[in-house]
C-alpha cells in the first residue's frame, strides 16, 4: 500500500510575457499535468501557491483553471487536491471557494487566519488512497506574511537579528504544531506539509540567490524550519525545482513552464514531482522518500539573441520552429553602428513568414559605453518604450511595503489592515514591476475593486 502524490505549484495562469498573452500555453500545461496524473495512478494533487499570476486575475484565466478543476474529476485515480495560496494570489478569493470544491474534494486553504479556533482543521488534510481509506496527512500552509505572526516591522523590536529570530521561531513552530494535530488526529499516518516560501538549496553558494518574499528576512531559511515528523514538504514559489539545504525532506517543485525568457536560459529541467508514501514512511526522516521528476514537454521556445546584426540574422536562420507547438518568442539584444540602431522595420520583415514573435529589443551602439541602451518591448501595433523588466525586478526591493502600508493604515485609521487589503499593495507593486507603472498598476487595481465580477 502506497499514496501516489503529484506536487506542483507556481502556474500563474494569466502570465503575459511582455505584454504578450500565454493562455493556450497554461492550457497545455494544465492538461499535461492531468495526463500525469493517469498515467502514474497518482491518488493526490499538491499544488503550492501562485495559481494565478495576480490576485485578480482575468475572467479567461479564472475560466481556464475552474474548467481544469472540472475535469479532474473525470480521472478515476484521483482522489483529493489540495491547494494553497501563494503571493501571487488573492488567498481571500481562493478562500471563497473552499466549501463549494470541498464537496468535490477539492481542498482550498487560501486566507493564513481563521476567525475561530477551528482555522488548524481547515489546514491538516487526511488524504486517501488508491482504496479510499486514508493513507496519508497533508499540513497545508499558505503564503504568510510576517504580519500575521505579530511582527508588523523590523522597527518595533530591538533589532533586526530579533526580528528574523522572532520570525522564524514562530514560523517553526506553526510547523511543529501542525504536525503534533496531524500526529494526534491521524496517528500511524505519514504526514506532508506544504508551504510557500523562499528557503535555500543544497547548493546555495552557486548560482543567482532566490529573491525572499518575506521582507523581515535578511537571512535565507532552510530545511531546520520543518519538523522531521514529516515525511515530504513540499514546496512552492522558486521557480527551479531542488531540494532545500538542512535535515528535512524539503523540496521545490519549481514551474511547470518557464516564466521569463532568464528561466528558460537557466537550463532547469522542469515538470512536476511525483512522490509515493508508505506507511513505514510515517515520523522516520531516515527513510524519507526522494521525488520523482516527471519531466514537462518543451512548449514553447523563449530565446534571447545577441550579436551584430548579421549574427542576429544567422541565429534566426539556425531556430529550430519545430521544436514547440507554440511560436517562438525571441528578445534581441542587438550591437549596431549609430546609423543602424532602429532596425525594427527590417527584423519584422525578416521573420514575416516565420513563426517567430519578436517580443522585444535592446540596442546598443557599438561604440557607445555600457549604460547608453535603448530598450523597446513590441506590441502587435505599436511600438513602446519601457525598460527591461530585468532592470525593473529592483524597483521596490529596497522598500518594505507591507510594514509601510501597515504603519500608515494604523496611523490614518487606528486599526491594523486585514490580508486582502495587505495582499492587494503588494501585487500593485508587482504590477507596476510587470505592467510598465505604477499609476497603471494603480488604475488597474481600482478598476478590478469597482467590477463585483472580480474579487
Amino acid at each position: 500500500m502506497s499514496l501516489r502524490i503529484i506536487h506542483t505549484g507556481d502556474l500563474h495562469i494569466g502570465q503575459k510575457l511582455l505584454n504578450v498573452c500565454r493562455l493556450e500555453e497554461h492550457r497545455a500545461m494544465l492538461y499535461w499535468i492531468s495526463s500525469q496524473i493517469k498515467e502514474t495512478d497518482a491518488s493526490v494533487l499538491l499544488i503550492a501557491g501562485d495559481v494565478f499570476d495576480k490576485a485578480n486575475p482575468s475572467a479567461e484565466s479564472q475560466r481556464l483553471f475552474f474548467d481544469w478543476l472540472a475535469d479532474l474529476q473525470k480521472i478515476e485515480c484521483l482522489k483529493q487536491v489540495v491547494i494553497t495560496a501563494g503571493n501571487h494570489d488573492s488567498a481571500a478569493y481562493l478562500q471563497a471557494f473552499n466549501q463549494l470544491f470541498s464537496y468535490l474534494e477539492i481542498h482550498v486553504v487560501g486566507a493564513d487566519h481563521n476567525q475561530d479556533s477551528s482555522w488548524i482543521e481547515d489546514w491538516v488534510i487526511p488524504l486517501k488512497g488508491d482504496s479510499g481509506e486514508y493513507e496519508g496527512v497533508v499540513a497545508a500552509v499558505p503564503f504568510l506574511f510576517e504580519y500575521r505572526f505579530g511582527l508588523k516591522n523590523k522597527q518595533m523590536i530591538t533589532s533586526d537579528i530579533a526580528a528574523e529570530e522572532a520570525f522564524k521561531t514562530s514560523l517553526k513552530k506553526l510547523y511543529a504544531d501542525l504536525a503534533e494535530h496531524a500526529q494526534t488526529q491521524y496517528p500511524g499516518l505519514p504526514v506532508v506539509a506544504m508551504g510557500h516560501l523562499t528557503a535555500i538549496g543544497e547548493d546555495s553558494l552557486v548560482g543567482p540567490q532566490p529573491i525572499e518574499i518575506h521582507r523581515i528576512l535578511n537571512n535565507s531559511l532552510d530545511g531546520k524550519l520543518f519538523d522531521l515528523r514529516y515525511s515530504y514538504v513540499a514546496l512552492g514559489h522558486i521557480h527551479k525545482n531542488y531540494r532545500v539545504k538542512g535535515p528535512s525532506n524539503a523540496w521545490y517543485c519549481g514551474s511547470p513552464i518557464p516564466c521569463s525568457i532568464d528561466e528558460a536560459e537557466d537550463k532547469c529541467t522542469r515538470g512536476v514531482w511525483l512522490v509515493e508514501l508508505k506507511p513505514e514512511d510515517a515520523y522516520n526522516i531516515s527513510k524519507a522518500p526522494s521525488p520523482k521528476l516527471l519531466e514537462a514537454p518543451h512548449l514553447r521556445t523563449l530565446i534571447r539573441l545577441r550579436g551584430v546584426k548579421d549574427s542576429i540574422y544567422r541565429q534566426i536562420d539556425e531556430l529550430d520552429l519545430e521544436a514547440s507547438p507554440f511560436t517562438t518568442m525571441v528578445w534581441i539584444d542587438a550591437e549596431l553602428p549609430i546609423y543602424e540602431l532602429n532596425f525594427l522595420p527590417d527584423l519584422r520583415e525578416y521573420v514575416a513568414d516565420r513563426d517567430i514573435r519578436i517580443v522585444g529589443y535592446r540596442t546598443k551602439p557599438i561604440s557607445a559605453k555600457i549604460g547608453s541602451n535603448e530598450d523597446i518591448l513590441l506590441n502587435d501595433s505599436e511600438v513602446e518604450q519601457d525598460d527591461l523588466l530585468s532592470e525593473a525586478d529592483g524597483l521596490f526591493e529596497n522598500f518594505d511595503l507591507s510594514s509601510l502600508f501597515v504603519e500608515f493604515l494604523k496611523a490614518s485609521e487606528e486599526e491594523d489592515p486585514d490580508d486582502e487589503l495587505l495582499n492587494r499593495l503588494i501585487m500593485i507593486a508587482s504590477d507596476a514591476d510587470q505592467d510598465g507603472g505604477l499609476s497603471e498598476a494603480l488604475d488597474a487595481n481600482e478598476q478590478s475593486t469597482n467590477n463585483p465580477a472580480e474579487v
